[in-house]
């Protein structure tokens, strides 16, 4: 998962399970505008602690992968041209 589709997933997995933002907020010990910040993509001042909060109380865990691969700048002149 990218970095700017955690936001979108936190509110999928709230929404599944048929929660409020005031009511996962509530249950996560943090505030409704935190959450609402969190699941529009602005994480970077969002805690881990907050952010375990938020994923605990919607029953889904952390997976960390390695990156894919940039490409190169000849892989794009590669994908320019076919285009």
């Amino acid at each position: 998962m990218k970095y700017s589709d955690i936001g979108p997933a936190l509110r999928a997995y709230r929404k599944e399970m048929g929660l409020t933002q005031a009511e996962l907020a509530k249950a996560a010990g943090i505030s409704r505008v935190t959450l609402s910040k969190a699941e529009n993509g602005m994480l970077a001042g969002l805690s881990m602690g907050v952010f375990f909060a938020i994923i605990n109380q919607l029953g889904i865990e952390v997976a960390f992968s390695e990156p894919s691969a940039m490409p190169t700048l000849e892989d794009l002149a590669k994908m320019k041209e076919k285009s």
